[in-house]
This record gives C-alpha cells, structure tokens and sequence, in this order.
C-alpha cells in the first residue's frame, strides 16, 4: 500500500511539473502557446510566432508586449511561465534594442532611462 502511494505521488509530480513547465517563446509552436500561457488562443499564438520569424528572437519574455494584441496584464499574468531560453551574444544585443524600442512604445511617457531601469530591475531578465 505504502508502494501505492509512493508511485502515485511521483505521477503527480511528474504530471504537474510538465503541466507548469515554462513555455520557451522562441521555440513553441502555436499549439504549444495556446496550452502553456493564460489568455493566448489561436490569434495570439499566431502573433507571437509571426512575431518572433518577423523580428527574430525574443530576448526576453517583456519583449512579448510588442506582438500586438498582448499587453502587460497578459505578460504579467504569464511572466512566470515564459522563458526564452540562451541566447547568442549578437541575437541578445538586437533583442535589447528591440525590447528598449518595445518598451518605449508601451510606456510613452518614460523616459529611456526609467524604461532601461525597470527593465534592469526585472528578476526574468
């Protein structure tokens, strides 16, 4: 009995750990966004993908409120989920600037300096 439940409690592990694994955003299919991330149906998970082969990758999971139709309510509700896996050192310097020109456009009253510091301050990055 004891057997019994041992093995149940590690298929429960198991079974919750695949269902909150991260979604990498440059890597998951549509499907894959639908099913990982709070909020993101056909139209979004489209987006995202277009987005990320119109702009290369993400090189971090703030740059999502670029792709329209995403918002920070979305990005905060899913923060956690998302990830964007390693990144080059050239790939990561262009998703930077992309997430800087992102962020602005987002938050049109900050100045570069306070869009550079709340991203810096961000634990994700």
């Amino acid at each position: 009995m004891k057997y019994l439940k041992l093995v149940s409690i590690v298929c429960m592990a198991l079974l919750c750990g695949s269902i909150f694994a991260e979604v990498n955003l440059n890597t998951a299919t549509e499907q894959e966004l639908m099913d990982g991330l709070a909020n993101i149906g056909p139209q979004k998970a489209a987006a995202i993908v277009s987005y990320r082969k119109k702009y290369g990758p993400f090189g971090s999971v703030d740059e999502i409120v670029g792709v329209k139709g995403i918002g920070m309510a979305t990005l905060e509700k899913n923060r956690h989920l998302m990830t964007v896996g390693e990144q080059s050192g050239h790939e990561s310097g262009e998703a930077a600037e992309r997430e800087e020109k992102t962020m602005k456009k987002k938050q049109p009253d900050a100045s570069p300096e306070v869009v550079r510091e709340a991203v810096e301050e961000d634990p994700s990055h």
